[in-house]
C-alpha cells in the first residue's frame, strides 16, 4: 500500500505545484482527475486518449517529481437522464480507460451512475411501496448492466481496471450492489473503498473490505462526523447541501476526526489481510483548507502506521 492523495482536492494549484506540494509533505503517489465531476483542471483525458507523447510527457512529470501516477479519477454519472451530461461523463470515462492504458495505470476511478426520468435523477433505496423495488430492478436490467458489461469487458482488453466508488446516490453504493455488477460484468469491475460512505450508510468499512476481498481495487482517505442533535431530527437522509456544512447531521472530515485510530487500524488490518497493494488516497471534502487537511492527514496515518509497527515488534519479542 502506498500513501497518495487526490490532486482534484487542489484545484487551485498547478499540476506541478500540486506535485511539488505532495513530495513536500512525504505524499508519493498520485490518484488525478482527467474528466467528469473532478474536471480537467490538471489533465483531460479526451487529449490523452491516442496521443502518446501528451501522455509520455503527463507519465515524465510525475516521475521527475517522484511521484508514482496510480489511479485516474473520472467520477461522473454516465447514466444520467440528462442525455447531455450523461454523453459528457460517458465519453470523459472511455477517454480515461484509453488514456491509463498508455499510460500503464492500472486502475480508473469512477462512479456506476444513477439513472432517471425527465431528466432527473431517480434512486430507489427502499423496496416498498412496491414501485420503489420496481424501479430499482429496472433499472438494473435496462440500464446499469447493458451499459457496464461492454465497457467493463473494454477495460479488461485494455489491461485496465475500473474502479467504482461506493457512493450513496448512485446504484452501485454498497458491497453488495458492487457484487451484484461485478457478477454480470466481469473481474475487471470492482470498487473504490471509501469509509466515509460506507459509515454513513452503517456499515462497517473493515467488513465490508473483507466482504469485497481481491475486488478492493482504490481506497480513499475520507472520514465522517455526525451531529447527533442534528441527527435525530433530520437522520441520514438529511439533504441540507453541503455547502451549508455547519447545519447539516453528518459532514466529511479527515481520517481520525470522525472514528478513532482503532477503527482506522482495523482498516488497515484488512487491507494487509486481503493482500491489497494499491493506493491509500487521501481525498478531502471538509471544514480546514485542503493544504492542511492533506498533509495532516498524512501524518496522521503514518503515525498510525508507526504505532501498528511498534505493537507488531513487541508481540514478537514477547512471543519469541
Amino acid at each position: 500500500m502506498k500513501l497518495a492523495a487526490f490532486a482534484s482536492c487542489l484545484p487551485h494549484n498547478t499540476l506541478d505545484e500540486a506535485l511539488d506540494y505532495l513530495v513536500a509533505h512525504e505524499i508519493y503517489g498520485l490518484e488525478l482527475g482527467v474528466g467528469g465531476y473532478p474536471g480537467t483542471r490538471h489533465a483531460d483525458a479526451r487529449l490523452l486518449a491516442g496521443d502518446n507523447a501528451a501522455c509520455a510527457r503527463l507519465r515524465n512529470t510525475c516521475q521527475s517529481h517522484g511521484v508514482e501516477l496510480m489511479a485516474l479519477s473520472c467520477h461522473g454519472n454516465p447514466l444520467h437522464p440528462d442525455a447531455t451530461i450523461a454523453a459528457a461523463h460517458d465519453g470523459d470515462f472511455r477517454a480515461a480507460l484509453e488514456a491509463a492504458s498508455e499510460m500503464e495505470i492500472p486502475v480508473v476511478v469512477g462512479f456506476s451512475g444513477q439513472p432517471g426520468t425527465g431528466g432527473v435523477l431517480n434512486w430507489p433505496v427502499i423496496g416498498w411501496p412496491q414501485e420503489y423495488a420496481d424501479q430499482f430492478e429496472h433499472q438494473w436490467r435496462e440500464s446499469l448492466i447493458p451499459y457496464w458489461q461492454p465497457l467493463t469487458e473494454r477495460a479488461r482488453a485494455l489491461g485496465v481496471k475500473i474502479a467504482l466508488e461506493l457512493h450513496g446516490g448512485f446504484a452501485v453504493h454498497s458491497p453488495a450492489t458492487l457484487r451484484r455488477l461485478r457478477e454480470a460484468c466481469g473481474p475487471a469491475l470492482g470498487a473504490n473503498v471509501d469509509p466515509s460512505h460506507l459509515w454513513w450508510q452503517g456499515i462497517d468499512p473493515a467488513r465490508a473490505i473483507q466482504r469485497l476481498g481481491d475486488a478492493v481495487f482504490h481506497v480513499h482517505l475520507k472520514d465522517v462526523c455526525f451531529r447527533p442533535d442534528v441527527m435525530d431530527d433530520a437522520g441520514l437522509l438529511d439533504c441540507t447541501p453541503h455547502a451549508r456544512m455547519d447545519e447539516r447531521a453528518w459532514y466529511f472530515a479527515p481520517p481520525g476526526e470522525g472514528h478513532d485510530a482503532a477503527a482506522w487500524q482495523g482498516i488497515l488490518d484488512t487491507l494487509h489481510a486481503i493482500d491489497y497493494c494499491g493506493a491509500l488516497s487521501i481525498e478531502h471534502e471538509g471544514y480546514a483548507p485542503a493544504t492542511e487537511a492533506i498533509a495532516a492527514t498524512a501524518r496522521w496515518m503514518r503515525a498510525l502506521s508507526l504505532r501498528e509497527r511498534r505493537s507488531a515488534t513487541r508481540t514478537s519479542t514477547t512471543t519469541s
